[in-house]
């Protein structure tokens, strides 16, 4: 009887880890699958503010503002990579969102004199002074969510959460974003 018991218990173990593994394996199939990186198409960034919201207007959608430092921020690229160059976050995008880079690159020859001045009073503007920062606003400029950091694990949730606070109109006013990143800043300083 002992043997018997030792006998199920060994194939009931045997079962179980089979039926996690299979599990697993299928995480992983899909996930290769939604992470694929997408060669055939390019999302549209656009690198001009003004026609960003235009666009966010026509199309009722909000604007996930991506600041970066293409050529020397390193999380910036693996979140580009990793991301963004998704066919999972493409299908994504094109649904949900109008999509804005504002880059900060070191060499000067990658944007434009007016991009590079556009981009300096929106970093200002919005309070952004690190690298990547997603900030995801209305045509109003109402910030529906923010997030520092590439944390690519999790984009996704932070995204679904966006776009929930967007049909529920949950945003929080500009003047109070403003008023929070300060005191954030002014911490930040006080820790140095």
């Amino acid at each position: 009887m002992k043997r018997i018991t030792t006998l199920l218990g060994f194939l009931f173990t045997l079962l179980s880890v089979n039926a996690q593994y299979e599990e697993i394996n299928d995480y992983t199939n899909i996930s290769q699958s939604e992470t694929k990186h997408n060669t055939d198409t390019a999302l549209e960034w656009e690198n001009n503010f003004e026609k960003a919201i235009d666009k966010s207007r026509k199309e009722s959608k909000p604007i996930l503002m991506f600041f970066t430092a293409s050529d020397w921020c390193e999380p910036c690229k693996e979140l580009e990579k990793e991301v963004f160059e998704t066919v999972k976050f493409e299908n994504y995008a094109k649904e949900n969102f109008v999509l804005f880079k504002a880059d900060y690159p070191r060499n000067k020859d990658l944007i434009d004199a007016n991009t590079r001045l556009s981009n300096a009073k929106l970093s200002k503007y919005f309070r952004q002074y690190s690298f990547p920062t997603i900030l995801i606003i209305d045509a109003q400029n109402n910030v529906y969510a923010s997030r520092k950091g590439k944390y690519m694990d999790s984009y996704f949730n932070f995204f679904n959460n966006a776009i929930l606070k967007v049909k529920n109109k949950k945003y929080t006013k500009f003047s109070d974003y403003v008023k929070a990143e300060n005191e954030k800043y002014e911490q930040n300083q006080d820790n140095i």
